[in-house]
């Protein structure tokens, strides 16, 4: 499993992004390893359009199987369908909504 979780800037303190692809960070977590790292999305958050698709595309590429985000546009929810399961995730830091994920209190946007 990997997890991706998008975050306002490079640390786990910050704020989750309630936006997916033009989020400015995505902090990728692998609870195997236990270990993380900051993935630098500026290039996709200033695209003028087909950010959705390219975020979805660089996810895929990854090998990420779960999304933490606030919300995902419609073009990258159906690229990802039935290959990244998408929570919602809350108003808070990147590594409380880690936690809440791995206690379950979080929702799944793709049921």
């Amino acid at each position: 499993m990997k997890l991706a979780i998008t975050s306002e800037s490079n640390n786990i303190s910050a704020k989750l992004d309630p936006r997916f692809a033009r989020s400015k960070y995505w902090y990728i977590y692998d609870p195997e390893k236990k270990d993380g790292y900051f993935f630098d999305n500026s290039e996709n958050a200033e695209l003028g359009h087909g950010a959705g698709i390219k975020a979805a595309t660089k996810l895929l590429e990854s090998q990420i199987d779960t999304l933490i985000t606030g919300d995902i546009g419609p073009k990258a929810k159906n690229a990802v369908k039935d290959k990244i399961a998408i929570y919602k995730g809350e108003n808070i830091s990147v590594k409380e909504n880690l936690d809440l994920f791995f206690e379950n209190k979080l929702n799944k946007l793709n049921d």
